[in-house]
């Protein structure tokens, strides 16, 4: 079995993607993009937020939702390779049997929650939707999470889209579909 080399995502046009450690490239998109100062400033701060938290976690590449001109990012977008050990799940049923309930977490409160087999270009993927709320500051997560089973070896292609804002994530959840539909994954030697 090869392993993955390189992962596109052909991002739609209101993202701004990049590779971990590439921050530089998206700070510059986003200076690029006319906006007021303050909504430029919390732009590119939400790009170097994200791209720390790509460096610190170990994440292949990530992305901000920028579809208001006007105002700052909408959601965020993390990419993870993952290689399962010998003792986890290797097939999308066993992912969806072991994700069908949520992770219980002191101080939250979970609206909504499911779990879906699906299927993009790259492969069968899980799909998990999950709505969170924290009791203490009352901020409300909205994610939704594709985990792709390429073909022709055993790692995995995570991708995570998040959301504070409860109103847009229908719109991020139709996002998420452009998303997997244009993902390739390249394999070592596979041309």
């Amino acid at each position: 079995m090869s392993r993955i080399v390189d992962v596109d995502l052909g991002m739609p046009v209101d993202w701004v993607g990049w590779r971990t450690g590439a921050a530089a490239e998206a700070v510059e998109a986003v200076q690029g993009l006319e906006a007021a100062d303050d909504v430029t400033a919390a732009r590119v701060a939400a790009v170097r937020e994200l791209d720390e938290i790509l460096e610190d976690e170990g994440r292949v590449a990530g992305g901000i939702w920028v579809p208001d001109p006007a105002d700052a990012p909408w959601g965020q977008l993390t990419v993870t390779l993952y290689v399962p050990g010998d003792e986890e799940v290797s097939t999308p049923q066993e992912l969806l049997r072991q994700l069908s309930t949520p992770r219980r977490q002191a101080g939250s409160r979970v609206f909504d929650y499911s779990v879906a087999l699906g299927e993009c270009e790259a492969g069968p993927m899980v799909v998990q939707v999950e709505v969170r709320g924290e009791a203490e500051s009352g901020a409300v997560q909205c994610s939704l999470a594709q985990t792709v089973f390429p073909a022709g070896g055993h790692e995995l292609v995570r991708l995570v889209y998040t959301t504070e804002r409860p109103a847009v994530f229908e719109a991020l959840a139709q996002e998420t579909l452009s998303v997997a539909a244009h993902l390739t994954v390249e394999r070592e030697g596979v041309k």
